[in-house]
């Protein structure tokens, strides 16, 4: 798939619940975890830019992730329910692209700050307007994703999924009859941030790899 087929949104509307702080404002190599994925995006021409955020500005972190992203080029598309978890921002996600025209659409992950240019591209090769690619890390499929059009309509359809937290539950059967082509994410790639500890982790990540 041609890179300027498809628009790109970082999920970053997560309540960061088990970090005791917003994991996505945390400290990572002198730039804030959120930063990592913006720019991975940035790094290729995607047709549109967008970050999904919670809709509530007045506690100071959601704020600043918002000044992060607007600064960074991305537009913002809103969630009120962010504590409905990651399928419920998928569903909104998708219900937006079928609502604005977008046809294809690269998901990614704010929490994930060391998947690599390389497997961006491997996705994006593998994609067509009737095939989607997802990263496979083990035996689970998971972001980054490419969305074909097809499949964004499907999860715009299935509202009760708003109430699931996985992402990619199988019971909805978001990619039935879809044909998928996997890309494989290294552990190290796979890694994300919920924790102090899953940041001191990927800390130590970045710095064996400068």
């Amino acid at each position: 798939m041609k890179v300027k087929e498809c628009a790109v949104v970082v999920l970053a509307s997560g309540l960061s619940q088990r970090f005791n702080g917003d994991k996505l404002l945390a400290d990572l190599a002198q730039k804030p975890v959120l930063q990592y994925s913006l720019n991975l995006a940035r790094a290729l021409h995607f047709q549109s830019f967008y970050a999904l955020l919670p809709s509530d500005i007045t506690l100071s972190t959601n704020q600043q992730r918002r000044e992060i992203c607007t600064q960074a080029g991305f537009q913002i598309i809103e969630n009120p329910s962010p504590a409905k978890g990651q399928t419920h921002a998928l569903w909104l996600v998708a219900h937006y692209a079928c609502t604005h025209n977008i046809k294809n659409l690269c998901v990614l992950l704010a929490d994930m700050p060391c998947v690599s240019l390389a497997h961006m591209r491997a996705l994006l090769g593998a994609a067509t307007p009737n095939i989607c690619a997802r990263s496979k890390s083990g035996a689970h499929t998971q972001p980054p994703l490419i969305l074909t059009h097809r499949v964004l309509k499907r999860i715009a359809r299935i509202q009760h999924a708003a109430q699931n937290t996985s992402c990619l539950p199988k019971e909805f059967g978001f990619f039935e009859g879809i044909i998928c082509q996997d890309i494989t994410l290294s552990p190290s790639q796979a890694e994300d941030i919920d924790t102090r500890a899953d940041l001191t982790r990927v800390q130590n990540l970045v710095a064996n790899n400068k």
